[in-house]
Parts: structure tokens; sequence; C-alpha cells
């Protein structure tokens, strides 16, 4: 129905929220470019699904996963970046940080996320040297551990704001 759809008005799906497998399957075949998708647990049934999404689904603006299936909580770990301009993941603990530094993602939201301290810390560092997250324009980052502030601030050399290169100095 979706395709006849398309087809009458001339339009591409801009926004999709995939609740099962064969949709991943039926929208890469149909449409591999799409500006806004969602997926939710139950749609990634191996991490041989969750490859092949990141592989051959191009996702213009937004991706969103719900990634707390059985089938990802097998131990991996996703290291190449997520090419869209924002990425919100709930139970993120499969994304790691070279994933984030290598990619050029202006949102990035993680939710039970497993980076620690030193991780942050990382984060932080390249963003504000400029050669990493050159296009971050907003991160959040909920953890499942508490952090600590002193290590996730170590080494920073923050200005007084004053100073403006074109480049947020604060966090």
């Amino acid at each position: 129905m979706t395709e006849h759809i398309c087809e009458v008005l001339r339009s591409p799906i801009r926004d999709i929220q995939i609740a099962h497998q064969s949709i991943i399957e039926w929208i890469i075949k149909f449409q591999p470019t799409v500006r806004n998708v969602w997926i939710w647990n139950n749609a990634i049934t191996s991490v041989g699904t969750l490859d092949r999404i990141l592989k051959h689904l191009k996702v213009t603006d937004c991706v969103g996963f719900d990634s707390d299936s059985v089938a990802i909580k097998k131990k991996f770990q996703i290291t190449e970046p997520l090419p869209s301009r924002s990425i919100s993941i709930r139970n993120s603990y499969w994304l790691t940080v070279p994933a984030i530094l290598n990619g050029n993602n202006s949102v990035i939201q993680l939710f039970d996320s497993k980076f620690t301290s030193k991780d942050v810390n990382t984060l932080l560092k390249e963003w504000l040297i400029g050669s990493k997250l050159r296009n971050l324009e907003y991160l959040s980052i909920h953890t499942t551990t508490l952090l600590d502030s002193d290590e996730v601030l170590k080494d920073l050399n923050w200005t007084d704001g004053d100073e403006n290169d074109g480049r947020p100095n604060t966090v």
C-alpha cells in the first residue's frame, strides 16, 4: 500500500518507524535513503540485522534506536560512525567512543550509556581541540554509572568565555 501511495503522490517516504525486521528489508529495497527512522527493539533480531541497517540504510536527518532486544544484548560493539545528522539511542551501551569521534553527527543523544568518566573526558577534549566532532551542536549522555566530575573535566583548558573563536567553549 505504501509503495502505491508514494507512486501516486510522487513523494518519497520521509519518516518511518520500524517495528518488524521484514520492514527493514522492505525499506532497504524500496527506498534506501530516508530522512528520519526510528527502529524499535523487536525489529533488530540479531547483530547481523543491525549491521545490515548501518550499511544499507542511509538516514539523512535522524536515526533512533530502541536497542534493548535480546539479540543486541550479546556482547558486541559498534566502532564505525552512525551516518546521520542526528542520533538518539536508548540502551546505547553498544556504541563506542571511536564511533562517536569518527562521526559527523550534529546531535547525539545517548541513554543508558556505559561510557566512563575517562570516555566522556576524551570526547570533550577532542571536541574542544576541534579535530573531531566538528559538526557537534548538542551532546547528551545519560550513563548507567556515576561519573567522577573531576575526571570528566581533567586537563581541559577552559577559557573564561569572553573570547569566541566560533566554537562553544563551555560544557
